[in-house]
Parts: structure tokens; C-alpha cells; sequence
């Protein structure tokens, strides 16, 4: 057995251990405070305002140009058409609009955000 599977057992194994008293003394249950929503809201389509900010933030490193701009708000409204702002969320949609962005990138842009992606942390959001 190597050394990682080991651990790897003892960490499952001490985290569904039942606590001793001394750990349930020390974190006793408190009732979240009034008006805490214990659950993630519906997601809802983003406005084309909101969409074209969020990609052009995310690109700005990228040195977009101006048709490359143009192309992108062009996918942008064409989706909002379709999905408008408010509508119940479609993630095949959205990620369709995702792949067709990022297909108006040059290789050279692509590579780039890639290695983007990989130096910034990920955002834990609702599922």
C-alpha cells in the first residue's frame, strides 16, 4: 500500500469519526442568524450588459481588439435574444456562448488565458 492511499484512508477515517465529548463541548450548534438564506438562490440569465462586463474584465489582459470586441457583444445580444435577462439560467446554453467567445480568441489570447486560469484561485460559489 503506498503512502498516499494510506493517508488518504486515515483522512476518511478520522473525518467520519463520531467527535469525543471534549470536541462537541468546544463547537457547541448555534442557530444561524435571522434572515440567513441556508440555501443557494435560483440562478437566473445574466443581463447582456452584465455578460459583456464580466468577459471583457476576465479579457482585459488580453489585448482584444476593437472586432474581436465587436464580434463578442454581437454572440452577447444573439444569446440575451434567445436567453433574455431574468430567464431561468441554461448551462448547456451558457456554455455554448462560453465556447463560441472564446473561439473569436487567437491562439496566442488563448494560451494566455489559459495560464491565467490556472495562477488565479477558483471562487466557491452554490452549485
Amino acid at each position: 500500500m503506498s503512502i498516499r492511499t494510506f493517508f488518504a484512508i486515515a483522512l476518511v477515517v478520522l473525518s467520519t469519526a463520531a467527535p469525543g465529548p471534549a470536541q462537541a463541548q468546544m463547537y457547541p450548534q448555534q442557530a444561524p442568524p435571522p434572515g440567513y438564506q441556508q440555501t443557494c438562490p435560483p440562478r437566473v440569465t445574466p443581463s447582456a450588459q452584465v455578460l459583456y462586463e464580466r468577459y471583457m474584465r476576465r479579457f482585459g489582459s488580453l489585448g482584444l481588439m476593437a472586432g474581436q470586441q465587436q464580434r463578442i457583444q454581437s454572440l452577447i445580444d444573439s444569446f440575451s435574444r434567445v436567453h433574455p435577462a431574468g430567464s431561468p439560467f441554461d448551462p448547456v446554453a451558457m456554455h455554448a456562448l462560453h465556447d463560441d467567445v472564446r473561439g473569436v480568441l487567437t491562439p496566442q489570447q488563448l494560451a494566455l488565458l489559459e495560464q491565467e486560469n490556472h495562477e488565479r484561485p477558483t471562487a466557491h460559489r452554490c452549485p
